[in-house]
């Protein structure tokens, strides 16, 4: 009976643990030229320098406009029109 206790816990919490590591940082804008916007959750905010970004986030450019993004990894990407 412990053991199934603990089975089904695990099993709902693993879920939840995945969620936890969607909203993780992804990264960091290291450069906004223009109309740079950061879409979180319905939200639309003006992007900054240093201004960290989450997995699920979406980055949006407006006409004329560049972003550098720097990724957890290093990765470096440019993003623009």
């Amino acid at each position: 009976m412990k053991r199934l206790f603990l089975l089904i816990l695990i099993f709902l919490i693993l879920p939840l643990r995945v969620d936890v590591f969607g909203a993780a940082e992804a990264g960091r804008f290291l450069a906004v030229k223009r109309d740079v916007y950061l879409l979180r959750e319905g939200l639309k905010k003006d992007a900054e320098v240093s201004m960290p970004f989450r997995t699920k986030d979406e980055v949006e450019t407006g006409r004329r406009s560049r972003a550098k993004l720097l990724f957890v990894d290093d990765s470096v990407y440019n993003l623009g029109e």
